[in-house]
């Protein structure tokens, strides 16, 4: 037998109106601000303390075993939802972009908070945002009208038990398979660090005095008249070891500059700024396709250079923070072209430079294929809780 179904707002009181509170200002109060909101698990990870006289005014109030439901994009899609407890004298403040629903003797808080969790909620959800992009909100009105089951209160709470201990679990895989992510992230930089130790005793010599280092053209307006458009690579196109050319952008280059700012392959195209050191081999065979001032092309100056093992070389530099400056006066990492020519690479014979970065790619290979193989877990795991929440209110 089915379960009888009612408006949210008949079994529970939607953004209640405060009390009149008798506190002192000096009085500590439990504050919950968005980022204290678990997406993945729908908890608040940590409860502030903060004097009633910077909370008074301002934010959402809440009191213990009320749900909070994060009622701004992207918040609301994301799961920032969560049932709170162990406020500081039972009552806490937090963001004004939570909604508040206070359960009533028909319903359990856990039991709201699990049905408004539930991938179709939040779908509705999505469908009712009022405002202006990248500012929608999820109104009052759509939990007021929103349609929930309600078994008995015992049935409720035996399946919320059940719901508790299977999202844990669910949790408990993410976090794992999330440290995973993480160590593969850090096994390649490692593989570099022991490779290139290794050579510590070799001779070094200037970037600079091997190679041909040529930053790309200016954009400007006057390079976007539309007269001899050509694409051309950006900053984002450059990759660790991989050119996306699917998303390239146009501007004019003249006879001249096409002499200037050509590609051919082995060229190793070297990031100026935002992750500097990050680079790619150019190996396309596509004619007219030049690069911008974002981007240093470097072309070793005889055979006695190869560039796949540059480029490694370069990652190893940059995962090893030797183009961070702790002096800059800005924040915006970049690597000029004198520092990229005065920078000193170990280069042994170019048989021996060959089999590293052999070696190396085979290595890099393996890396990415588990990387892959961790990355599917973690989509297979996040989909999981939507999958148990959906099956759980299906069968009531």
């Amino acid at each position: 037998m089915s379960s009888p179904i009612k408006k949210l707002s008949e079994v529970a009181r939607i953004n209640p109106r405060r009390p009149n509170l008798d506190r002192d200002d000096n009085t500590y109060t439990s504050f919950i601000p968005m980022k204290n909101v678990n997406d993945n698990s729908g908890i608040v990870e940590k409860l502030l303390d903060r004097p009633y006289a910077e909370v008074k005014n301002g934010y959402t109030y809440f009191e213990d075993d009320d749900v909070i439901f994060a009622k701004i994009t992207p918040c609301m899609q994301n799961g920032k939802h969560a049932v709170v407890r162990g406020l500081l004298d039972g009552i806490g403040f937090g963001s004004t972009e939570f909604h508040v629903i206070r359960s009533s003797e028909e319903v359990i808080p856990e039991w709201i908070h699990f049905f408004l969790r539930r991938k179709e909620t939040l779908d509705e959800a999505v469908k009712t945002f009022t405002g202006a992009v990248g500012q929608q909100r999820v109104p009052k009105s759509f939990l007021e009208s929103l349609e929930i089951p309600t078994p008995k209160i015992t049935e409720q709470r035996r399946i919320a038990a059940r719901l508790k201990v299977q999202l844990a679990e669910v949790e408990k895989a993410r976090k794992a398979a999330a440290v995973q992510a993480e160590d593969i992230q850090k096994l390649f930089p490692a593989l570099l660090r022991e490779l290139f130790s290794n050579l510590r005793n070799m001779n070094f010599i200037q970037i600079g005095d091997v190679t041909q280092i040529q930053l790309g053209k200016m954009l400007s307006p006057k390079s976007k008249t539309g007269k001899s458009p050509y694409p051309y690579l950006r900053n984002q196109n450059v990759q660790w070891g991989k050119i996306d050319l699917s998303d390239l952008a146009e501007m004019d280059f003249s006879e001249k500059e096409k002499e200037k700012f050509a590609l051919r392959p082995g060229d190793l195209l070297v990031c100026e700024g935002g992750e500097p050191g990050r680079c790619a081999i150019w190996k396309s065979r596509r004619k007219n396709c030049f690069y911008q001032k974002a981007l240093h092309r470097i072309r070793p100056l005889s055979n006695n250079l190869e560039p796949e093992y540059m480029m490694y070389w370069l990652w190893h530099q940059a995962f090893s923070g030797a183009f961070e400056d702790q002096n800059a006066k800005t924040t915006i990492a970049h690597l000029p072209v004198v520092r990229l020519s005065q920078l000193s690479i170990p280069l042994p014979g170019i048989n021996d430079q060959r089999k590293i970065a052999t070696k190396l790619r085979d290595e890099l290979d393996t890396v990415r294929e588990t990387e892959r193989t961790i990355t599917k877990s973690l989509k297979e795991i996040s989909l999981l809780p939507s999958k148990i929440l959906s099956h759980a209110f299906e069968m009531i």
